[in-house]
């Protein structure tokens, strides 16, 4: 992939991906699309030395965009911009924004910025994820301020302040755990729907277009994700590889395992910690944790 400045003719790739964000009433607070004669001003609002416009390429096409504005429009905030990062739905999950935001972060004291700032809705648990992957903190929360579909949204406010020493890339850092995967033999993927979905309680999520052919199913937990994909040939009963949940009564959730018949095997104790270990019917080793209250 290839990064860039934008230009004007790139208007209606940029505003595709815009619009294509609008339906799922999480990325933006716009409801209807956007044209592009609309967004000219916009576009025009950008300067490639303080306020640059993005666009990310792939095979010649653009697949995502970053816009730096102006914070309040006061000259006392200077040194903010607000970040905005959108990515086409098939590229999504590949890295593009973090790409894009990262790279943000790293040109942002060349442009005469000390924060970064973004307005993220609170249900939108993809953005918040990047951006606080990339170390940015919540700093304000405004609740139920938005309303889509009838239905009251709260607007979360993310920061980041830069402090690149001059001279001086900054150094990759792993900010967290973006997902985790386990895998189950092929053909076994509606068993493990009705495991994962049914008797565990997690919710389905999307798979990018690009990635439906191959199989399997994301599971969203809490704020991460456990991916299910597909694999024959592999002994999981002989590995300790594992993921381990976070739960909440732990009493509760050994009684209803049983009662489906997984066999439940106590670890070794850890002083604050209550938990215990099973297999999944796939022979997929997990640990529920209940930590303390």
């Amino acid at each position: 992939m290839h990064r860039r400045a934008a230009v004007e003719s790139d208007l209606p790739a940029i505003v595709e991906i815009y619009n294509a964000a609008i339906p799922g009433r999480m990325a933006t607070a716009d409801t209807e699309p956007v044209s592009v004669e609309s967004r000219h001003v916009w576009f025009r609002e950008h300067a490639p030395g303080s306020r640059p416009l993005w666009v990310m390429e792939s095979a010649g096409a653009i697949v995502g965009w970053l816009s730096f504005q102006s914070f309040y429009g006061r000259p006392a905030y200077h040194a903010t911009a607000e970040i905005s990062v959108y990515v086409s739905p098939a590229q999504q999950r590949h890295g593009t924004g973090r790409q894009l935001l990262q790279e943000a972060i790293r040109r942002g004291p060349a442009l005469g910025l000390t924060t970064l700032v973004g307005y993220i809705f609170a249900h939108n648990i993809p953005s918040l994820t990047l951006f606080e992957g990339c170390d940015f903190r919540r700093w304000g929360h405004l609740p139920r301020i938005a309303e889509l579909d009838g239905v009251e949204r709260d607007l979360v406010i993310v920061g980041r302040r830069l402090e690149v020493q001059k001279g001086r890339e900054p150094a990759p850092i792993i900010r967290g755990v973006h997902h985790a995967q386990i895998t189950v033999a092929r053909g076994a993927e509606a068993q493990a729907r009705e495991f994962y979905c049914t008797l565990l309680g997690l919710s389905e999520v999307q798979k990018p277009a690009a990635l439906q052919d191959r199989g399997g199913f994301w599971l969203q937990v809490g704020d991460r994700q456990v991916h299910v994909g597909i694999e024959d040939g592999v002994d999981r009963q002989a590995s300790k590889a594992h993921v381990a949940y976070a739960v909440s009564d732990l009493a509760g959730w050994r009684a209803r395992l049983q009662a489906h018949g997984i066999v439940i095997q106590d670890g070794i104790p850890i002083p604050g910690l209550a938990r215990f270990e099973f297999r999944d019917p796939f022979g997929n080793r997990i640990e529920f944790i209940e930590p303390p209250a």
